[in-house]
Order: C-alpha cells, then structure tokens, then sequence
C-alpha cells in the first residue's frame, strides 16, 4: 500500500520532504512508521538517520526488526556502529538486544563485548525465576566464538529446561571446532541428558541430539581431538554396553567422527560414488536434484514442518544431510546493502565438492517483489563463484488451485521477469509428485549456460 502510494505521486522530491518530516514528526506508529523507515533507507535519505536510529532504539515495533537495524547499521558512519549497536544492548531480555548481537557477528567485530553479555544473560537464565526467550542467542556467541564455556553452558541450559520439546536453535553450532579436555566431561553429559532412558517422548531434545552429532564429527576433524572422541566414546561404550539404546547412538557418533576425520585425510570414493560423478553430465535432471525434490516431497508430507519458510528449509537441507554436505543460513557474497556478506537459505554439496545454492520463499500469490529479491539473490548477490546450478523453492501457502498458481508463475518469469543474466530457454520439467512442479531456466554467464531450478510445492493450509 506504502510503495503504491509513492509511485502515484509524480512530483517524487515534494513526496520524500513529507516522509522526512513524518518520521521527524514523531507522530508515527506501526506499519506507517515502518514503511517510512524502510522508505527512507532504501533510498537513503539521510536527513531522517539520527530520528531513525531513535525509532530503532526506543520504539519496541521497530526494535523487533531486524531488517530495519540491519539496513541502518549498513549505512550509517562506520566509526559509529559499534557504538550504536551497544545502545541496543540495554535490555538483555529485548529482540533489538539480540539482532544488534546477530550484526554483530556478521560483522564478526567486540566478541569480547558479546561474549560478556550472553554469559550475563545466561546466569540470569538459572537466577531468576521468569521466561527467558533468547537462550538460543546467547549460546550462538558462545559457539560462534569458540568460548571455553560453550559446552558447559549449553549442559547447564539443557539441563534446567523444563520442556525439553521447546529445545534452543543455536545457529551457529557449525562454527565450533575444536575440543579442550574440559569440553569431553560435557559431551558426555549432555549424551546421557538427551539420551536418558527414561524418557519416553521422541521428540524430546531432537536439536541436541542433532547439535551433539554435528559437534562430534566438526571437531574430530584433526588427529587430537579425535583422538579425544574416540577414546570418550570408547569408554562409555564400555560403561553402557548393556544398554541398546546407549550403544546404537555411540555407534552413530563414533560413526561420524570416523567419518570427518578419515575425510580430513584424503577423499576416497566407492566405485558407485565414482560412476555417479561419471554420468552425472549425461542425465537430463542431476542426481542431486532427484533428492532435492524427494526431501521437498518429504516435507509436503509431514505437516510437523509446515511453519516458517526456515522451518521447511531447515528439515529439506537436514533430509538431504544424509547423503551430501548441507549448510543452513550460509554467508556468501554480498548481502542487499552491498556491505557485509550475505546469507543464502541453504548450501548443498555434491559428491565432487561442487555447491548448489538453496534459496526459499513463502508464497500465497505472485508476489513479485519477493521474487525478484529472491531471485536476484541467486543471481548475483549471493553467486560470486559462478555456480552452474542453483534452486529456488516455493512453498505456496493457500487454498487456491495449486495448477492456476504455476500457470501464473511460469507466465510472470518466462514473458515479465527480466533476469541478470539473458534467458536462453525455460522448460517445464517432468517430476514424480503430483503436488510439485518443476521449471528449469537456462541462463548465459560469461559466455557458458547455467541453470536455476524453480521449484513449486503445493503446502496446502
């Protein structure tokens, strides 16, 4: 509604002096407030930036946006973000406290800052008998930095959390490396909190049971510190071994830091991994992208999963882990303000090495907008390696014919989209599942032919 109102108005400096002197006004709220923010940054008036950085720190609405926090940081004065993003830092148990802690550590700058406030917010986490929402973050820090005490803290909030569904996302686990002799005692605790026995719930701590097999294999990835897993897992084997629950689980994690570290090594393939990169130019749809629309078909199936274009993304790339390297919430390239680097939805990795970039949407509509910053993302933005292959997955969330909606998306992109790189061809491709659709868009870089997968899953509501 904000942006249709702006392109009506043709006198288009008479327009931006009435939204500098909205925002100035301080009369604004909600999404009027929100919309001139955005208005302002996306086309940097910069007479509204000290009112704005106000908004962001005073106005809770506007606080909880990341986007908008994100957009400010990326233009204002660079002597002045730190400090900034410190004054956003006030409220431990506030949404702006922790998207200014996610800035910084895109911009990977105070760790030392950041790492002293998630240590504060996690001992307050155990003191004080309230809901404290933002565990996850203040571990993420943890992790991200390597801390002395991510292990021991990450035990200590597992431990004290009372429903153990509800488990903490900690996005950067993959960033943790390596193991101290400290770190072993807590992986052998957490293994017998999250294993227990006596619980009877499957679903009961699924992101640690995940976050634990991640920790294990990422950081067996040297001599040492295998060394250390291998022997840990050994003697509690040994301890456990009339237990089968136990056993099957340390067999699995035993597995895959066997895995990492004799990878680490050198890259060996089996014959069937080697006629597989053998033939994969001579199959009309890869081998990869079959278990890409098999993960999707997946997902479509288990309403479980059915949330947040993250949520779907996320089970997709954990379905696919069992057979290929998978990362989520991946940095690459450049993000929309030109700055710091940007975060695809997904990364996968072939048998020979070679990435393929997921990138994901909620849809109702054409929502073209949305579109074209999605695919203008795989484009270029995100692209700076010249992939051969990328996929782009729309989940359609409606009630309305799922066929008439990719009519109108195949009509959008093949005769109005217009593409960074020049479309040479636009195929609709065959598949296997009935509520998915498939088109292949053929594109010219610098002189060779790449290829996006748009792929349409059909999530009724």
């Amino acid at each position: 509604m904000f942006c249709y109102l702006i392109k009506k108005i043709k006198d288009k400096s008479r327009a931006e002096k009435q939204i500098v002197a909205n925002i100035r006004g301080n009369k604004l709220e909600g999404y009027w407030l929100e919309e001139h923010i955005k208005y302002s940054l996306e086309n940097q008036l910069n007479q509204c930036y000290n009112h704005i950085g106000r908004y962001i720190k005073n106005n809770e609405y506007i606080g909880f946006k990341y986007d908008i926090l994100k957009s400010y940081t990326d233009l204002i004065d660079e002597s002045k973000i730190v400090s900034f993003l410190k004054g956003c830092c006030k409220d431990l148990d506030s949404m702006l406290c922790w998207n200014a802690v996610k800035i910084f550590i895109e911009r990977d700058c105070d760790n030392p800052f950041i790492i002293k406030l998630s240590k504060k917010y996690l001992l307050l986490s155990r003191c004080e008998e309230k809901d404290y929402n933002f565990i996850g973050n203040a571990l993420s820090v943890l992790f991200y930095t390597n801390h002395k005490d991510s292990l021991k803290e990450y035990y200590l909030a597992l431990k004290d959390k009372e429903n153990r569904r509800d488990d903490f996302t900690i996005e950067t686990i993959n960033d943790f490396k390596s193991f101290s002799d400290k770190d072993i005692t807590e992986i052998e605790k957490i293994f017998y909190l999250v294993y227990n026995d006596k619980i009877i719930d499957n679903f009961a701590y699924y992101s640690a049971k995940s976050y634990l097999a991640i920790l294990v294999s990422n950081c067996s990835n040297n001599k040492k510190d295998y060394d250390r897993i291998k022997a840990l897992i050994n003697k509690m084997l040994k301890k456990s071994d009339t237990n089968d629950t136990y056993v099957f689980f340390l067999n699995h994690l035993l597995k895959g830091a066997d895995t990492t570290y004799y990878n680490s090594l050198v890259r060996q393939y089996s014959f069937s991994e080697a006629k597989a990169l053998l033939e994969y130019k001579k199959q009309d749809v890869t081998i990869m992208l079959k278990d890409v629309l098999y993960a999707c078909n997946l997902t479509q199936q288990n309403k479980l999963f059915w949330g947040t274009e993250d949520e779907r993304t996320k089970q997709v790339l954990d379905l696919l882990s069992m057979k290929y390297t998978t990362k989520d919430q991946s940095r690459y390239g450049i993000s929309s303000g030109g700055k710091s680097a940007g975060e695809v939805d997904g990364v996968i990795s072939d048998l020979s090495g070679v990435e393929k970039f997921i990138e994901a949407i909620n849809l109702k509509s054409i929502d073209k907008n949305s579109l074209s910053s999605h695919i203008s993302k795989l484009e270029q933005k995100y692209d700076s390696k010249g992939l051969k292959e990328k996929y782009l997955i729309i989940y359609h969330n409606s009630s309305s014919k799922f066929q008439d909606f990719c009519t109108r998306y195949y009509k959008y992109i093949n005769s109005e989209y217009q593409f960074y790189y020049r479309k040479t061809n636009m195929s609709i491709e065959k598949v296997d599942y009935v509520e998915q659709y498939l088109i292949k868009s053929t594109h010219l870089r610098n002189g060779q032919e790449v290829y996006l997968y748009h792929i349409l899953l059909n999530m009724r509501e």
